[in-house]
Order: C-alpha cells, then sequence, then structure tokens
C-alpha cells in the first residue's frame, strides 16, 4: 500500500495506541511477530509478542517481503503512560478485559520490551503539537501518522481541526494517514488509508476488522 522508494520511514502516532506501538528497537520497527492466519507469518519470528490476526473472505493482505528502516518514531498522547512506573503499569494492564488471557499476556511481554526500550512520547493536546512535530519531519523521507479508536474521543470541532491540519501539511508534502476506527452502528472497525501526493488526496477503505485485531477482511482489490 506504500511505496518507499528505499526512504526512511518517519512514524508519527496519535492518541493511547501510540503506548504500545511504538518501543523503537534501535531505528527499526518494534521486535514482534505477526501471524496472519496460519500460512503468513512477518517481522521477528524469535520475539515474546507475537500477534495473530484471522483473515476473512477471500482477500489477502499484501505483507511485503521486506521492511522498510525507520528514521524517526514519535508518539503524540495526552496522558501517557509511564512504563517505568508500577502503579501505571498496573493500571494500563487492568485495563484488559477479564477473560481475554491470551492477550494479557501479550501486554505482559510488550510492556518487558518497551521497559529495555522507552518509546519517545510528547505529553499533550495533539490538536496543538501535530503542526510543530510535522515541520520537523524531512522532507525526503515517507511520513506515516497512524491512530486507531481516537476520532471518537474528539468533538466535532475537533476533529474537524484535525482533518484541517492534516490536508494544511498534505499540500505541501506528501503524507500517509493511516487510521482504524469504529464504524458507525457497526460491531467492527475500519482501516483507511489517505495519502497526499503532490497535493492530490486519495482515501481508501482497505479493510475491516476486529476492534482488537483478532481477524481482518480485506476489502481491496489487487490483494495478494
Amino acid at each position: 500500500c506504500l511505496d518507499c522508494a528505499g526512504r526512511w520511514v518517519c512514524w508519527v502516532l496519535l492518541g493511547c495506541a501510540c503506548r504500545r506501538a511504538l518501543h523503537d528497537c534501535n531505528g527499526r520497527w518494534p521486535p514482534h511477530e505477526r501471524r496472519v492466519s496460519r500460512r503468513r507469518r512477518g517481522g521477528d519470528g524469535g520475539s515474546s509478542v507475537r500477534l495473530s490476526s484471522v483473515v476473512r473472505g477471500e482477500g489477502r493482505p499484501p505483507l511485503p517481503t521486506s521492511i522498510p528502516d525507520v528514521g524517526f518514531r514519535l508518539g503524540l498522547d495526552l496522558n501517557p503512560v509511564d512504563i517505568r512506573d508500577p502503579d501505571a503499569v498496573a493500571w494500563l494492564k487492568a485495563l484488559v478485559w477479564p477473560e481475554r488471557r491470551e492477550e494479557a499476556l501479550i501486554l505482559d511481554n510488550a510492556i518487558e520490551l518497551a521497559q529495555d526500550n522507552p518509546p519517545h512520547l510528547l505529553t499533550g493536546d495533539a490538536l496543538e503539537l501535530l503542526s510543530e512535530v510535522l515541520r520537523g519531519i524531512p522532507p525526503d523521507s515517507t511520513l506515516c501518522l497512524y491512530h486507531s479508536h481516537m476520532l471518537n474521543q474528539l468533538s466535532p470541532q475537533a476533529r474537524g481541526r484535525f482533518e484541517e491540519i492534516i490536508d494544511q501539511h498534505g499540500a505541501v508534502r506528501d503524507l500517509n494517514l493511516i487510521s482504524l476506527e469504529g464504524r458507525a452502528g457497526g460491531h467492527h472497525s475500519a482501516i483507511e488509508l489517505t495519502q497526499y501526493q503532490s497535493g492530490s488526496k486519495t482515501t481508501r477503505h482497505l479493510a475491516d476488522c476486529d476492534s482488537h485485531g483478532n481477524w481482518i477482511q480485506w476489502l481491496e482489490s489487487g490483494s495478494l
């Protein structure tokens, strides 16, 4: 879905999802293994953090054969959890539903990895911090922004302001916005990719998925 063309990837993650997505791992991707159904795997096969998802339908997500290097990774969160604080970690673990034992184990292992390589987080309102952060991203990099289950926490006015900020920066540089947000009236989430290329904006509905990532249904044509 993304053409990095050999360039560094710069990630900016927004909202509370950045807490679990950001351990830096020496400038590369977080050290986890991802498994899509039984036949397709990627990432670090020796990692203690293993994520799996069942594929529904006929489409298949186009998993890359190689992973680009990450030159910059930053999270913006209104109230980030300090994973070095035992009380904060206990609170984070309490948010996992009691019957989701596998998810609790994944969180335990992810916390251990992140404590060895604490993520780079900025505390504050993303609407106030984002413009300055984006201006500091090297123009010759592939800029990717990501948020999940964030928009429902914003007022209509704040959502409009967020879209304005993205549009303003997309008008002067190429960028990619990946979102995972709930569908109105539905019991699942949608994965969308909004791209700004040479000032032109396009939005693609790539897939539907379980809110916790337990299944994914790839919708875009041309899947592998």
